[in-house]
């Protein structure tokens, strides 16, 4: 059973934010400067990453030179899991309810593409607390998954002998 989980919080992000202070009692936060992404595990950088954005960063992610920083980042991920958790509303999103030019459209399309093309999944959160609980629950599943398997290969090591 997982107590604590230990997550990392990239050194780049606001530290006013995602502090997990209604999660006191299971997370502990170290700041740290990750490669890629804003928040990981402990122990398991290499395995896991997640990307926060918030709507207005995301459509100005696609645009012009911040295109390039934000494909060179996906680039640079050696994560077999990869995230992209974008605060804000998928409606508005979608409708183009935001400040810029970019066309709704060509913000779905470039999601999708890339998402195919950087083998990462992305998803919808209303806020700041919404997100720290989806982090706070994707971390504590990946690190049961992991602990199931160890235990699994434990058992199959003593059932050979």
């Amino acid at each position: 059973m997982i107590k604590k989980i230990t997550i990392l919080k990239d050194t780049r992000e606001p530290t006013e934010i995602y502090n997990f202070d209604d999660f006191e009692d299971t997370v502990i936060i170290y700041r740290s400067m990750l490669n890629v992404g804003d928040y990981s595990i402990f122990g398991y950088e290499n395995e896991i990453m997640l990307e926060r954005k918030g709507l207005g960063d995301l459509v100005s992610s696609f645009i012009g030179d911040h295109r390039q920083n934000f494909q060179e980042m996906w680039e640079r991920t050696e994560q077999s899991l990869r995230f992209l958790m974008i605060e804000g509303n998928p409606t508005e999103a979608f409708t183009g309810n935001y400040r810029s030019e970019f066309h709704p459209n060509s913000l779905l399309g470039s999601l999708l593409s890339w998402q195919i093309k950087y083998h990462f999944n992305w998803f919808f959160v209303d806020n700041a607390f919404s997100g720290q609980k989806a982090i706070f629950w994707l971390f504590k599943e990946f690190l049961r998954l992991k602990q199931n398997i160890k235990e699994a290969e434990n058992e199959s090591r003593i059932n050979k002998n």
